[in-house]
């Protein structure tokens, strides 16, 4: 639906005109990074202490979230000023998209492995998508370590914990929210749901409690008598068997806050392999359920898993959603092999412990972009292997100033505006010929479909080793290219060669107490050429933006977590 007020003059007229009820903390200003930070969380679907954490303002009279939330409500319903401040225009911001009905919404999931025990673990993007009620999971060529699922069922001393599947919330029910529900686990061989000739179904289900105080839930299982169903069918006969261990809490299910993932106040984990707490290894072996489950991951093979999410009767919503989307049942292939890791001479990702330093993410990427008020923030970006790619996918809420890329294009800031920083764990020994690309998409995805628009930069670099973070340098023309559906249809029509640059757009870092390494990547590598802001007139708008970030040279240049990729990539939202 069109704006009521589509000229920028008139929406700033409107703001302006109704900037004390953008005051939301009270602390008498309305400032970006507390105000329009509330704004932006509380119509992405934030409440409680994942609302208001970091967005109160030094002298905010409202630090309470049940009264910011009243103040908001008030604001953006129309009863707390003259007019509704969401209709400044009607479709300058998102609608609330997470009124689904599921008490749990996830932004993300992977699946986390700890390849060989390792205690840095591995993080698999999982293709999630929902339809019919039903989450569909996707390991997408990658497998979990057949090694280490041993090991953990062996009980072998390890560091690292079982695979399991991490649900990241973008909030935490209201204070008082409870519920129950029936948690099933099908385990079974093959690509699909049926138990042919020659393959196995492991079936066991079991009880659980969760409440909320507004900040954390708690889970817990209530003291039950746990049934085991198992199926074997060969080629004439079809074993079955039903085993019950009696008096037990399973503890599949958790809630943690995930303090390596800045901005998702909760986190939920599946431990979906393991099956069976370390507790109880003992009634297991009462049960003659030790060496069945022990010897049922004897070697790799193909497993199709399914979990079903049963809410107790008279609930009146699903428990768990994915971006909005409920879902009742989980169902997905998985692989289990040995996986192995080995040392690669190349710019290793790894996930790194930044030891709760508040300025930088644990994790292996950052986004940092200077704000329209010329603070820069940093912001944690989720990332996970998706097939050849580091796929990250921003935090519900997050986005970029456009302004702030169209500020850069035409060089009126003199600072890299946008800059991607990855942590690694190391860097090549020897001198390495790159090309570093960076590669906007218009849209959610790297098609160029319709109207949409692409732009391409290119820049050759070297690498050399001469520090702790080495050096990179330009190394020869750079270019730039942009395809769309009107001006720039023909190859080479609006593109540009040979681009003289004088500073390198990737950088190397050392961070926090120099133990640790980074790269910094320019998102907007060429900014320096002349006229070059013809070459992207318009591109820059509000919307997603697909965006894949690749660096070139021999093969295993890059790698995460000692596998190799080719490209990080992922959206961004431009506002």
């Amino acid at each position: 639906m069109a704006g009521a007020r589509s000229e920028s003059s008139e929406i700033e007229a409107y703001l302006e005109a109704n900037r004390a009820l953008l005051d939301i903390d009270g602390d008498g200003e309305a400032l970006a990074l507390t105000d329009g930070l509330l704004v932006i969380r509380y119509l992405f679907g934030f409440s409680g202490d994942a609302l208001i954490q970091g967005a109160i303002g030094p002298q905010a009279s409202r630090k309470l979230a049940a009264n910011i939330e009243t103040k908001l409500e008030a604001v953006l319903s129309g009863s707390g000023g003259s007019e509704p401040l969401a209709d400044a225009n009607e479709d300058w911001i998102l609608d609330r998209p997470y009124s689904s009905g599921a008490q749990f919404n996830a932004q993300a999931i992977a699946l986390s492995d700890h390849v060989d025990g390792r205690s840095s673990p591995t993080f698999y993007g999982l293709k999630p998508g929902v339809s019919g009620g039903v989450l569909g999971l996707d390991l997408e060529g990658a497998a979990i370590d057949l090694s280490h699922i041993q090991a953990t069922i062996n009980g072998d001393a390890r560091q690292g914990a079982s695979a399991r599947v991490l649900f990241l919330l973008d909030r935490v029910p209201a204070a008082g929210a409870n519920g129950s529900l029936t948690f099933a686990i099908s385990l079974i061989d093959g690509f699909d749901s049926s138990v042919d000739a020659g393959e196995r179904e492991f079936k066991t289900s079991f009880d659980m409690d969760w409440s909320s105080d507004g900040s954390f839930v708690t889970f817990s299982a209530p003291v039950q008598d746990q049934v085991v169903n198992y199926e074997q069918v060969g080629t004439a006969t079809t074993y079955r068997v039903k085993y019950t261990i009696e008096s037990v809490q399973p503890t599949l299910l958790t809630a943690r806050v995930p303090t390596e993932f800045p901005g998702y106040p909760l986190a939920l984990e599946i431990q979906l392999l393991e099956l069976f707490d370390d507790s109880l290894v003992a009634k297991l072996r009462d049960a003659g359920l030790y060496d069945l489950v022990a010897n049922y991951f004897d070697n790799g093979s193909d497993y199709y898993l399914a979990v079903d999410l049963a809410q107790a009767s008279g609930a009146s919503t699903v428990f768990l959603g994915y971006q909005g989307l409920p879902f009742e049942q989980i169902q997905g292939q998985i692989k289990v092999v040995d996986v192995s890791q080995s040392a690669s001479d190349g710019f290793n990702l790894s996930h790194i412990d930044a030891g709760g330093v508040e300025s930088e993410s644990g994790y292996v990427l950052n986004l940092q972009a200077e704000t329209l008020t010329l603070k820069t923030i940093s912001q944690g970006l989720f990332t996970s292997l998706c097939g050849a790619a580091l796929c990250f996918e921003p935090l519900s809420g997050a986005f970029i100033a456009s302004q702030v890329l169209k500020d850069q294009v035409a060089r009126a800031s003199a600072t890299q505006a946008v800059s991607a920083i990855g942590q690694f764990s190391n860097l090549p020994q020897s001198t390495e010929n790159l090309t570093y690309r960076v590669t906007w998409t218009q849209g959610n995805d790297n098609v160029r479909t319709g109207s949409e628009a692409k732009v391409t930069f290119s820049v050759p670099l070297q690498f050399t080793p001469d520090s702790a973070t080495g050096s990179f340098k330009v190394s020869g023309g750079a270019s730039i290219a942009r395809v769309d559906n009107a001006s720039c249809t023909d190859a080479g029509a609006c593109e540009r060669l040979q681009i003289n640059l004088v500073d390198s757009p990737v950088t190397g870092l050392a961070m926090t107490d120099n133990s640790l390494l980074g790269l910094q990547m320019g998102l907007l590598p060429i900014t320096s050429a002349a006229d070059i802001d013809t070459y992207l007139e318009s591109f820059f708008k509000a919307g997603d933006f697909h965006v894949r970030i690749e660096l070139f040279g021999r093969t295993g240049l890059l790698s995460y977590e000692q596998q190799t990729i080719t490209a990080l990539e992922g959206t961004l939202l431009l506002r």
